[in-house]
């Protein structure tokens, strides 16, 4: 289980990342790529938090998985599940909002602006 939250929180901000890189890779707007840089340098922050957190969970690390260890000191997970939640809640809508000024500036008919903001906004599901 240790290996598999320290895994599962790699995985979730490479995909954030990616989503941003392709993000830099379609949109030419300067506005939006500087706004990209600076969502991406969250996430990674984020990341750095969330990945060492997780690995320094209980300190001595061992203790996490060995509960009778004479002086074990744990982070409150309910709390830390919580606060990593809400900042994860909080990139994932700036994420899905970097686009929006883009995709509002299109000149296509309404039925395929329409359709093309349906595909943006799967992404938040």
């Amino acid at each position: 289980m240790y290996t598999a939250m320290i895994l599962s929180s790699l995985t979730l901000i490479m995909t954030k990342v990616s989503v941003l890189l392709l993000f830099l890779d379609i949109f030419v707007v300067s506005r939006v790529r500087k706004a990209t840089y600076v969502v991406m340098g969250l996430v990674v922050l984020y990341g750095l938090w969330l990945v060492t957190s997780t690995i320094v969970h209980c300190i001595p690390v061992y203790s996490f998985w060995d509960i009778f260890v004479p002086d074990r000191k744990c982070f409150n997970f309910s709390a830390k599940w919580t606060a990593d939640a809400a900042v994860n809640f909080a990139i994932e809508v700036l994420i899905f909002c970097l686009p929006l000024p883009v995709l509002g500036s299109l000149t296509l008919p309404s039925r395929q602006k329409l359709w093309v903001c349906f595909a943006f906004s799967l992404g938040i599901l």
